[in-house]
């Protein structure tokens, strides 16, 4: 089978790691196409594709208007290359595969939805324009099934595959003791108002006078969210001052694994979330983790079972969690355990692309 995944962006994010990480492992079988359509994207990243993927770089300008060329371009690269199907997987990347679905009759077309509340905006017109382009439609939870069904999806075309990632990269480690300090990590792209760093920086200045720690955040802001990430790093230099407590903001990593073995609880402090592929990446190592109570990483932590869940938007709440975790640390590390079973029998990248293949052939 010839597919081809659609994408405006390639930087360092959980949607582009988890296609990279997708197109490596059906390369294996099929004959797999990524089209980057901005030029907007991180060497970094494409050194991990594998070498069977065929990887375009479109370079078309963020903000450009060359929407009808765009279009007429990813139709001619569809039909000269003889693409089976099209796998969207940024909201907006249907828009441009109006020519190839009129033009190309035998060619499907799949939309993976990675977020909860983005059915909302499309509006009516947008929502029964993908019903008809799209022949399968994927919700990464139960949340987000329910979400876009609510906002009108077609649910005969509605898919529920969680997301997954490749967890021979995510080998547990053996907790013989803690960090000194104590470590607390976090990994998402800067964007305070969706991830919540604002809300993880607060509870840490709850705690500085209790005890010594280390907290680094590690990602990238967007353009649009510079200016935050420059204001959460002053704060933090401003409030963790010959205390006994560091707190950093290191920017994009590479290295996740590497960088999930240096710290001692994760935390993810999100506002909202679809899913949440780094709580799954911290619990496949065993790491112990802290999630705020919002529906996608819920489903995953279960109530309290395989983490710790806080009353979102509370720093207060998840200050007492972070102290509940490190008091208890025995008892974190039993937790995390069952964390890593569960998520190694349920959310393997081989598993999810079976699924995958199973919908493209629907």
């Amino acid at each position: 089978m010839k597919i081809m995944f659609l994408l405006y962006s390639y930087t360092i994010g959980g949607t582009e790691k988890l296609v990279g990480d997708i197109c490596n492992e059906l390369s294996k079988e099929n004959d797999v196409h990524l089209f980057i359509v901005n030029n907007h994207y991180d060497d970094a990243m494409l050194t991990k594709l594998s070498p069977k993927v065929k990887v375009l770089l479109y370079g078309r300008k963020i903000g450009s208007n060359k929407i009808i060329s765009t279009m007429l371009d990813i139709y001619k690269y569809c039909k000269y290359n003889n693409i089976d199907i099209v796998h969207c997987n940024a909201l907006n990347t249907p828009e441009l595969l109006i020519l190839t679905k009129l033009l190309l009759k035998k060619i499907k077309v799949a939309y993976t939805i990675h977020d909860v509340g983005q059915y909302s905006i499309l509006g009516t017109v947008r929502v029964r324009y993908r019903n008809w382009l799209c022949d399968s439609i994927i919700a990464i939870s139960q949340s987000v099934y329910d979400d876009i069904v609510f906002y009108g999806a077609d649910r005969n075309k509605v898919h529920l595959v969680y997301n997954a990632i490749d967890i021979e990269q995510f080998q547990s480690v053996e907790h013989k003791s803690r960090h000194s300090p104590f470590t607390i990590g976090n990994v998402a792209r800067i964007d305070a108002y969706k991830k919540g760093q604002d809300l993880l920086l607060d509870a840490m200045v709850l705690i500085k006078d209790r005890c010594n720690f280390r907290c680094i955040f590690a990602g990238a802001p967007s353009k649009r969210n510079e200016a935050e990430f420059l204001m959460l790093q002053e704060r933090a230099k401003r409030e963790f001052q010959d205390d006994g407590c560091e707190v950093n903001f290191i920017g994009s990593i590479s290295d996740v694994p590497g960088f999930l073995k240096s710290i001692d609880l994760f935390v993810l402090p999100s506002r909202f979330e679809g899913f949440g592929i780094s709580l799954i990446e911290a619990m496949c190592m065993g790491i112990p983790c802290i999630s705020s109570n919002i529906d996608g990483p819920r489903e995953i932590i279960g109530n309290n079972e395989r983490g710790y869940l806080f009353e979102s938007e509370s720093p207060e709440k998840l200050s007492e969690k972070i102290c509940y975790v490190m008091d208890n640390y025995d008892e974190a590390l039993f937790v995390a355990d069952k964390a890593r079973k569960y998520v190694r029998e349920n959310f393997d990248i081989k598993n999810m692309c079976r699924k995958l293949m199973d919908i493209y052939f629907f």
